[in-house]
């Protein structure tokens, strides 16, 4: 059984050259950041959106082999997905789910087959998608309950939501807080730097204030959105959850959003099956 204060990362990134300019071995550097932080497991996204990033499913899937903190999510186009048995077979050969990217126009994921939908099942599905494209999705979202969905990003609201009102923060996060009610879908408290680039993201409270408020601390998930937010945030706070949020919160709600709910998907996608590489 997973201790209640092991720690897990919601969102990162590997590739096979890194992400940042200056070649510094990313793989090595996570590993430092992770050992240090407490860090035992973490969902690595997977990305293939433009030819830089050709082959990232296949790197991340073999990293998984070689690591055992590596939880791999297969990257998959919205606007052509592949076939529902390509999907299962993309569990079975080791992901422990999908990454999605979802625009706000063109192919959405209601647009994919009631077959492409119930192949999802079991796995869990990462969400990059903002206000917009969350809303598209909708219907798909709703239908998808033996899925674990994690949207990524608090909903991606962009930097107009710094330092904005509550109710008007509500109002531009309305179709990720419509999600809410639906217990399969969780948030992502991660790319903060969006909103607010400056640390600690204070000018964030007001829409972390809200999901928390609509989702609960049992269905919100840290992630340090490594590497990129390497570009954003000093070394020493890429892997910290910043106190204004924690102030107030049991240890036991402490506990779930720094890695306590994402330990609890992955044990269920395990109890599944499909992952033992």
């Amino acid at each position: 059984m997973t201790p209640s204060h092991a720690r897990a990362d919601a969102h990162m990134h590997l590739f096979r050259d890194g992400f940042l300019e200056g070649g510094r071995d990313e793989l090595a550097w996570y590993e430092e950041l992770r050992a240090a932080a407490g860090v035992t497991a973490a969902l690595v996204v997977g990305y293939e959106g433009g030819p830089r990033f050709a082959g990232n499913n296949a790197h991340i899937l073999a990293l998984s082999r070689q690591l055992d903190w590596v939880r791999p999510t297969a990257f998959v186009d919205v606007a052509a997905p592949p076939s529902p048995a390509a999907l299962r077979g993309m569990r079975e050969d080791g992901f422990v789910g999908w990454s999605v990217y979802l625009p706000a126009e063109g192919p959405s994921l209601s647009d994919w087959s009631s077959d492409h939908l119930a192949a999802l099942a079991g796995g869990i599905l990462s969400v990059n998608a903002s206000p917009v494209a969350l809303d598209r999705a909708q219907g798909a979202l709703g239908t998808i309950t033996d899925t674990r969905v994690l949207v990524s990003h608090l909903g991606l609201p962009g930097s107009t939501a710094c330092d904005t009102d509550i109710a008007t923060v509500r109002g531009m996060l309305a179709p990720l807080l419509t999600l809410a009610p639906l217990e399969h879908i969780a948030v992502k408290l991660s790319g903060l730097y969006a909103i607010d680039p400056s640390y600690p993201h204070a000018g964030a409270r007001t829409t972390v204030e809200a999901v928390l408020d609509a989702f609960g601390t049992d269905r919100i998930v840290w992630g340090s959105d490594f590497s990129p937010v390497a570009s954003e945030v000093a070394p020493s706070d890429l892997m910290v959850v910043p106190e204004w949020i924690l102030a107030g919160l049991s240890p036991s709600e402490t506990d779930a959003i720094r890695g306590g709910t994402l330990h609890r998907h992955l044990a269920h996608v395990d109890s599944i099956g499909g992952t033992d590489a």
